[in-house]
């Protein structure tokens, strides 16, 4: 038996017959459900993380700034009244998230406060205190606000001890 006759008898059958030219409907809308499921579950924790960012700038600046009070109230005796005297004059002008302001009492218990109030209604505002203690010695806190709002803590002395309300710890 030749070759020819065998091809006759068991004809060869090609693996491709015809060429595919792409993909099915069935197999695009499957990827297309599919990376539709990704983004709808990836889209919110990119956007949380931005935020999320955003704020930690907001800390990080009133942890520099209540750093820069303490040293100025033991260099002066007293609390910086301006970012002009703290050194940080050019704050707030690279950030377009917060507004930071400066509070210094020195009625009852001296204390400043600087406030970081969001300007993104989806991001959290922030106030850092510094204040004397019973003891004349230098005390600090960071408080957190609700999202769109800053903290408005109060300092006062009860019973001879300094007392700080309506601040959620960071």
């Amino acid at each position: 038996m030749n070759l020819a006759m065998l091809n006759r008898l068991y004809p060869v059958r090609r693996r491709f017959a015809r060429c595919q030219q792409g993909f099915t409907l069935i197999e695009l809308l499957v990827v297309i459900s599919i990376l539709g499921l990704l983004a709808t579950l990836v889209w919110p924790m990119i956007l949380n993380q931005s935020a999320k960012a955003r704020e930690a700038r907001a800390i990080n600046a009133l942890g520099a700034m209540n750093r820069a009070q303490n040293m100025f109230f033991v260099t002066h005796n007293r609390f910086a009244n301006s970012f002009n005297e703290l050194g940080f004059a050019s704050v707030g002008q690279d950030d377009n998230f917060h507004n930071y302001s400066i509070q210094v009492a020195t009625d009852g218990v001296p204390v400043a406060k600087i406030v970081a109030n969001p300007l993104d209604p989806s991001l959290k505002g922030y106030a850092a205190l510094v204040y004397q203690t019973e003891h004349d010695q230098l005390s600090s806190k960071l408080c957190e606000g609700t999202t769109s709002q800053a903290p408005d803590p109060l300092v006062a002395r009860v019973a001879g001890q300094v007392e700080v309300s309506g601040c959620n710890d960071v």
